[in-house]
């Protein structure tokens, strides 16, 4: 695989994250769960599959965490870099209690927690449009869940940066997708 060590380690990643799992393949990158040996935490590490065309939206998505650092219901970014060969990778905290769409597969969620949800995503993503961010593709497999049940927002992959150009639309989980999205 391109940008990957013999051993299928991402190049250029520093040692300090070991990989112990994917988490999940888009279409341009792969996300893993990884331990940061030196804070003694779970990380998630997402990788460009290969320099190219993605790289710009691989870096808008950098740029959109970056402008949300301290914006509570948005996953944190805790590092970014290249590798050797030119490959971009970033570090993002790890929300333990997974995603909403593997929420919904156990249940569904009763009135309650469901209005606490939506008042929760409402607030971070009006948040993140204050800020000129606007997600793209908010779906429950983009939404993950704190150990205690807070929602945080993530993949911000296809987001629109308000004063910078954009790659095009990018993908969009289609269900969920603003209908002037939908292709």
């Amino acid at each position: 695989m391109a940008g990957h060590d013999h051993d299928g380690r991402p190049a250029g990643l520093p040692t300090r994250y070991q990989l112990v799992d994917v988490l999940g393949r888009g279409g341009s990158a792969t996300a893993y769960l990884a331990r940061d040996t030196r804070l003694g935490t779970d990380v998630v590490v997402k990788v460009l599959d290969r320099p190219g065309p993605a790289d710009d939206r691989f870096d808008a998505e950098v740029r959109a965490l970056g402008r949300l650092r301290d914006v509570p219901g948005v996953v944190r970014l805790e590092a970014v870099g290249r590798s050797d060969t030119g490959v971009p990778w970033l570090v993002e905290a790890l929300a333990p209690g997974g995603s909403l769409a593997d929420r919904l597969r156990r249940g569904l969620l009763g009135p309650p927690q469901v209005a606490v949800l939506v008042a929760s995503l409402a607030t971070t993503l009006a948040a993140a449009h204050r800020r000129g961010v606007h997600h793209g593709d908010v779906s429950p497999g983009n939404v993950v869940l704190d150990v205690d049940g807070a929602v945080l927002v993530c993949d911000f992959g296809v987001a629109a940066l308000a004063g910078a150009p954009t790659g095009g639309p990018g993908p969009v989980t289609p269900s969920f997708a603003a209908p002037e999205r939908r292709t």
